[in-house]
């Protein structure tokens, strides 16, 4: 996904810099406020941008029209690929974007040698849908409204 035709206008995928974190932060906020609102006490915009810069090298940003709409970063754990987050502006979701960002995702993942990719998500989050869709089956919960989601990438 190196330039798709987005309503006439192109978008295209970049290494995320120190610079881009602000607006991927916004990004975040911006889809999951709900669930930062549930769980205030545990969640740590501080902490995660510094797992953002722990993992700079394996994050993108999605640009359209000169402005960030979109991003995903990783990290790896042992042989296991770890999505910590994929967040899509919502004026852009539901247009198969999302899509073509796990893609791009497990392609770099591939690339790493590495076979199997785990991510968390809210059992409310209409994602998981899209991680289903993927192939990605329910390992475990993680508390009361989260589950891990795994899956065995094919070579």
């Amino acid at each position: 996904m190196q330039k798709k035709e987005a309503q006439k206008k192109t978008y295209e995928l970049f290494p995320a810099t120190e610079l881009d974190i602000p607006r991927m932060m916004e990004i975040d906020s911006q889809n999951m406020k709900q669930y930062k609102m549930l769980y205030e006490s545990e969640w740590n915009d501080e902490e995660e941008i510094e797992i953002i810069k722990e993992n700079i090298e394996r994050a993108k940003v999605l640009v359209y029209d000169d402005g960030i709409i979109g991003y995903f970063y990783w990290s790896v754990d042992g042989t296991v690929a770890y999505l910590n987050s994929m967040q899509l502006d919502e004026k852009y979701q539901r247009k198969g974007i999302g899509t073509e960002l796990i893609e791009v995702f497990e392609a770099e993942v591939k690339n790493s040698e590495l076979e199997y990719v785990e991510l968390t998500v809210f059992k409310s989050n209409p994602a998981k849908n899209l991680y289903e869709r993927k192939g990605y089956l329910v390992l475990e919960e993680d508390g009361p409204d989260a589950i891990v989601m795994g899956k065995k990438l094919d070579y």
